[in-house]
């Protein structure tokens, strides 16, 4: 039943006539509104291209073609199907290759063949440059001999085919049997894409119709609830902020950060009895625990008493005798001798951890 609801409002009618110097086109669009149709477009050429550029490409096309590649021949009988009169035409060549028209020619029938090889060909051609062919014939002639309802439409005669070529299409229906393979094909396209255009006009009606109660449930409730809503709101944002407070708080704590510290001092003495072939690259001072191991979340610890000095020397030597002196010191805990060596270019570089007495 869908497929016989699914009419297109908007139809263009196609004539394209091949040859070897190109191809030439004349092309209506008709606009069905109601009981009346107009036409939008009449148009002539000789380009796909500037066809192209005047045909809106959801508009189903109507074609008719004619001239290069196909083949007519005239009927010796009249009144048999396609299939049986191809055979008696072409008894050397199998149908399914080809597509068949039939036509009442002046005394006799006509058949008109292309292959359906080259016809699919030059069909998607057309569907490439946005032309949406939906009916397929071989040099179609219409039948239509009062033009009366032109009224003061004036229409040149190789325009006539096109229009009722379009007029055939706006009493198209999805339901009605192809032609041929090719045109099923597109058919059942077409009618998918209408079926999902109509149906999403009708869910979007919906979901708009949904959306308004919707909004009216919510701002009545939201009208209820607001004091409570508010008070909700003010109880979260205290919540994080002593949250907040207290991982600061922690941190604080954590790293003594709330009590005086001497480790700048250590530092300047440090520098002031280093020994000429001693250079300092870096001083960390308060370096992160390496055995911290903290999971994403958890704020990172440092040690307070650690004062990490890397830096290059001539040799592990010079950095044992400079690690003796500064032992003297009476601040001084521990030194650990981290690293020491030479690096991929010959220089002595070291890395030492001088521990010193807690501020406390």
């Amino acid at each position: 039943m869908a497929k016989t609801l699914i009419k297109p409002k908007q139809t263009a009618g196609l004539s394209i006539t091949r040859s070897a110097d190109g191809i030439s086109f004349n092309v209506v669009v008709l606009n069905k509104r109601k009981d009346s149709v107009s036409i939008t477009l009449k148009a002539s050429g000789n380009s796909l291209e500037s066809l192209s550029e005047q045909l809106n490409p959801d508009i189903p096309v109507f074609l008719s073609i004619k001239g290069k590649g196909i083949l007519q021949k005239k009927l010796e009988v009249d009144g048999l199907d396609k299939s049986t009169a191809f055979k008696n035409a072409f008894p050397n060549s199998k149908p399914e290759d080809f597509l068949i028209t039939k036509s009442q020619g002046p005394g006799s029938e006509t058949l008109s063949i292309i292959r359906k090889k080259e016809m699919v060909t030059f069909l998607e051609r057309l569907n490439t440059l946005g032309i949406n062919v939906l009916s397929t014939n071989i040099d179609k002639q219409h039948d239509i001999e009062d033009w009366s309802f032109l009224e003061q439409e004036q229409l040149e005669e190789s325009l006539k085919l096109p229009l009722a070529l379009a007029l055939e299409g706006l009493h198209f229906s999805v339901g009605t049997e192809a032609e041929s393979d090719i045109d099923a094909k597109r058919i059942q396209a077409f009618f998918y894409k209408k079926l999902f255009s109509n149906l999403s006009v009708i869910l979007l009606a919906a979901c708009f119709g949904l959306l308004l109660i919707n909004g009216l449930l919510f701002t009545h409730f939201h009208s209820l609830n607001q004091t409570v809503a508010l008070e909700k709101s003010s109880l979260d944002q205290k919540t994080k902020l002593l949250q907040a407070l207290k991982v600061k708080t922690q941190l604080i704590t954590d790293n003594r950060l709330n009590r005086k510290s001497r480790t700048s001092f250590y530092a300047d003495r440090i520098a002031l009895d280093l020994p000429q072939n001693i250079s300092f690259t870096k001083v960390i001072l308060f370096p992160e625990k390496q055995d911290n191991k903290k999971t994403p979340d958890q704020i990172p610890v440092f040690s307070r008493e650690t004062i990490k000095i890397i830096g290059m020397c001539n040799g592990c030597l010079d950095v044992q005798q400079w690690r003796k002196t500064l032992n003297n010191q009476t601040w001084v805990v521990d030194i650990q001798i981290v690293n020491c060596g030479l690096d991929e270019q010959g220089n002595g570089r070291f890395e030492l951890d001088i521990i010193t007495k807690p501020d406390f």
